[in-house]
């Protein structure tokens, strides 16, 4: 971040000396309008007191006399004022367009100077960081957002839509570039800790893919940052960052269920605790599912699908039955699982937690 605040610092003094140096070209074309307007009032004057003693001397007018000499010094004049007041015009837009960069420079300077500021009490304060690992989602990957996940310490996995880096890349390729099968029908090769010649603040390691469509090739790019060497492991890369869809169809699937837009409360505080609790019941549901499949039950309803536990299985009657240590759940024949059972035990433990109660423990 210091590297990226010092490089900004110096783009922001290359600006202004384009600034004074626009300023000092516009004074130099005002001064030249200025001047050429006062020599063209005083040659007009010049030709205007000749010829009144000329006509009034009944003087003949010849091709070196004083009033020749003076028409042709305001004809130069006349000719020089619009040339005069164009590069005023052009000084001043070039001033304009450099005290804008200016400006957006001087913006970009303060909050990186602020940002650092900030990571620089936040690495104080904060003694044992997190380490965390972002597959981001191609529609939300703007160098920004890299650069924030970046600066937080975090490792980054993206897919990148941009044109500049793409056709970069494209160009560089050759015939005796090595191709990586990643895929069915998707080929890769890739550049380790690259800028793109300035394109990104941060050199990350680069990807192109080819998904062969046919007789037609579609092409994209990855991005990382980490410590990880993805580009000797091209194949792991690929599926790294496809794993992600699998967590956002899991993700999918769990809002069809534990639903979050049909909002029940409206203070902050409720709102909060009512993300918090569909964010548990996501998660415990999926661990209960994973325990069933441990206990290697056969279960009549499917531990994978969210949906169907929740909005089948939690929904059917049931018995809950003891025999001796065993406590079992016996779906009632009315039910769509008659006749199947599970078995609970070693270990489980229920929390009945009653309000304004002692707590109990109810081991079964």
């Amino acid at each position: 971040m210091a590297k990226r605040l010092a490089a900004a610092q110096a783009a922001w003094q290359a600006v202004a000396d384009k600034v004074e140096e626009s300023y000092q070209r516009h004074r130099q074309a005002q001064d030249n309008l200025h001047d050429t307007t006062l020599f063209l009032r005083q040659w007009r004057q010049e030709v205007g007191t000749l010829t009144a003693d000329y006509e009034g001397e009944s003087r003949p007018q010849t091709a070196h006399c004083q009033l020749t000499r003076a028409q042709h010094k305001m004809a130069i004049f006349t000719k020089r004022l619009p040339r005069c007041q164009k590069a005023v015009d052009v000084a001043q837009r070039r001033l304009a367009w450099h005290g804008a960069r200016f400006d957006a420079t001087q913006a970009e300077v303060d909050r990186l100077q602020a940002h650092y500021q900030q990571l620089v009490a936040d690495n104080a304060a904060n003694l044992n960081p997190i380490r965390a690992t972002f597959r981001l989602d191609g529609g939300f990957t703007d160098r920004e957002n890299i650069y924030w996940l970046i600066e937080m310490g975090y490792k980054v996995y993206t897919r990148g839509r941009f044109a500049t880096v793409r056709e970069a890349f494209s160009a560089a390729v050759t015939t005796e570039t090595e191709w990586t099968q990643v895929g069915r029908n998707a080929i890769m090769t890739a550049w380790r800790h690259t800028t793109v010649d300035g394109y990104f603040a941060y050199p990350l390691d680069v990807a192109l893919l080819h998904y062969h469509t046919g007789d037609t090739v579609q092409r994209a790019t990855l991005l990382h940052y980490g410590q990880t060497d993805v580009v000797a492991d091209l194949d792991g890369w690929f599926h790294t960052y496809n794993g992600r869809q699998t967590i956002e169809a899991g993700i999918k699937e769990g809002k069809n269920v534990f639903q979050m837009h049909h909002l029940k409360v409206r203070s902050p505080e409720a709102l909060l605790l009512q993300e918090h609790l569909a964010c548990f019941a996501a998660n415990f549901v999926r661990f209960a599912g994973w325990w069933l499949v441990q206990s290697a039950q056969p279960t009549p309803f499917a531990t994978t699908s969210v949906k169907q536990m929740v909005q089948v299985a939690a929904h059917t009657s049931a018995w809950v039955q003891r025999q001796g240590d065993i406590w079992l759940l016996m779906f009632t024949a009315q039910s769509c699982y008659a006749g199947y059972s599970l078995r609970f035990g070693g270990g489980v433990v229920q929390l009945p937690l009653p309000l304004f109660k002692d707590i109990c423990f109810s081991h079964f």
